[in-house]
């Protein structure tokens, strides 16, 4: 109630949640309540010490650090667009992740676990008026005199007002915006919402993060792959405007990668009655690893069937190719970057 009902000219001045904090906890110490409290908290520092292990642990270990690694740049990249939405500034991924690590580094010499930005710590922050990077200061040195001077005092805060806090933090950090948008918003977009809402109230933020990441990356993949068009086209003569049933054009649009490879591969089952083939990439923005062995194997398959292949690429296509050509399958192939050179 203390917190959600302070005035502005209060809060503005002192932060709501910590008078919430101060005054909730002052009545239970005072009247003695039996509730759940803080515990007990360390009132020293701890040790330096140099980590030790097996050689034998050295996969687990790796193999843990990438995902905690990981997995804490997904937290804290996510809490600086929170932090930005809110405050209206542009954060540097760069210096954040790199700052991440080296603490990360440097608190595993006192036995320390690795961080990561927090969301809900973050908002409390900006909404009790910490915008600048000092505040993140004043944040540790306020921890480390709680743990050498007032961890007796600190460890009698009720968990109750902790969790008063929390969820007056989760309200304030709700999209309001995308609510009012949502009938709106398009069905693959609201299912990957849904399923990141629910696996962060029910399982774990890091996990919906995780998971949320996975299913935008394939709905990407699945619309760049739907909007790639392959299309056969006959060949017009220009002075007759007749069809030449020799020459085929086989037009490929959009991305051409591991996602539109098979529509690539079920089209070429229908030119193999041509005498020429010309494969147009021209409008083709992007071609990974996957596309070029499909047409490599296109390119063996039809010289077996004498069908002449010509292609026409872009420059940055044809360099790509050629380096990756070890069988000099391309080599044998007239190459041309536009289209009417190819005719």
């Amino acid at each position: 109630m203390y917190y959600v009902f302070t005035p502005k000219k209060i809060s503005s001045i002192i932060p709501a949640a910590l008078i919430a904090l101060v005054v909730m906890t002052t009545i239970t110490i005072f009247f003695k309540f039996d509730i759940a409290t803080i515990g007990i908290i360390p009132t020293s520092l701890p040790e330096f010490k140099i980590p030790s292990f097996e050689v034998s642990q050295l996969k687990q270990i790796i193999t843990l650090a990438i995902t905690l690694a990981l997995l804490g740049s997904i937290d804290t990249l996510l809490t600086s667009l929170v932090a930005d939405s809110i405050t209206k500034t542009k954060h540097n991924s760069n210096k954040e992740l790199m700052a991440q690590g080296l603490g990360n580094i440097f608190v595993s010499f006192i036995g320390g676990i690795a961080g990561a930005g927090a969301t809900m710590r973050t908002v409390v922050n900006i909404k009790s008026g910490g915008t600048t990077k000092l505040s993140g200061i004043i944040h540790s040195i306020s921890l480390l005199c709680i743990v050498l001077f007032m961890a007796p005092i600190a460890q009698e805060i009720p968990l109750a007002v902790l969790a008063g806090i929390l969820m007056k933090v989760g309200i304030d950090i709700l999209d309001y915006k995308f609510l009012k948008i949502i009938n709106f918003a398009p069905k693959n977009d609201l299912a990957v919402m849904l399923v990141v809402f629910f696996l962060t109230v029910f399982v774990d933020l890091i996990v919906a993060v995780g998971v949320g990441i996975l299913l935008a990356s394939m709905l990407i993949v699945y619309r760049i792959s739907i909007e790639s068009k392959v299309k056969i086209e006959f060949h017009k003569e220009d002075l007759h405007d007749v069809d030449n049933k020799d020459l085929r054009i086989l037009n490929i649009n959009g991305a051409f990668f591991f996602g539109s490879a098979s529509l690539f591969e079920d089209q070429i089952e229908n030119i193999l009655d041509t005498k020429k083939l010309i494969v147009n990439c021209s409008n083709v923005p992007f071609i990974d690893i996957s596309a070029i062995f499909a047409l490599e194997e296109m390119i063996l398959k039809l010289q077996d069937l004498d069908i002449e292949v010509v292609l026409v690429l872009k420059h940055r296509h044809m360099r790509k190719i050629n380096r990756i050509d070890q069988m000099k399958i391309f080599e044998k192939v007239k190459i041309y970057n536009k289209i009417e050179e190819a005719l």
